[in-house]
C-alpha cells in the first residue's frame, strides 16, 4: 500500500482504493540498461544491514541511469540500499 491508501482503517477498507496501481505490491523499478549492467532478470535480492528481502523486478524507463525505485508502505519494502542479482 502506498501511504495515502494506509492512512486510516477507513481507506484501508475502501475496496476501491486497494484495487488501483498505488496498493501494488513492492517491487524494484530499474531502467533496462541498469538492471543489465548489474545482471538483474525477474527478482533481485535488496540488503540493508542484516536485513534483506528478494523482490521482483520492473522494467521501467520513467527511473535515471544509476538509480531504482522502491515505494515505501507497501507489503515487502522498506529503505534499501545495496543490489545483486538473485
Amino acid at each position: 500500500m502506498s501511504p495515502c491508501n494506509a492512512a486510516d482503517a477507513l481507506v484501508r477498507r475502501a475496496a476501491s482504493l486497494q484495487a488501483t496501481a498505488d496498493s501494488a505490491d513492492a517491487v524494484v523499478r530499474i531502467n533496462a540498461a541498469e538492471a543489465a549492467r548489474l545482471g538483474l532478470n525477474t527478482q533481485a535480492q535488496v540488503t540493508q544491514g542484516e536485513a534483506a528481502v528478494v523482490l521482483p523486478v520492473v522494467v521501467d524507463a520513467r527511473v535515471p541511469d544509476g538509480a531504482v525505485y522502491i515505494a515505501s508502505a507497501r507489503p515487502g519494502s522498506a529503505t534499501w540500499r545495496s543490489f545483486r542479482s538473485y
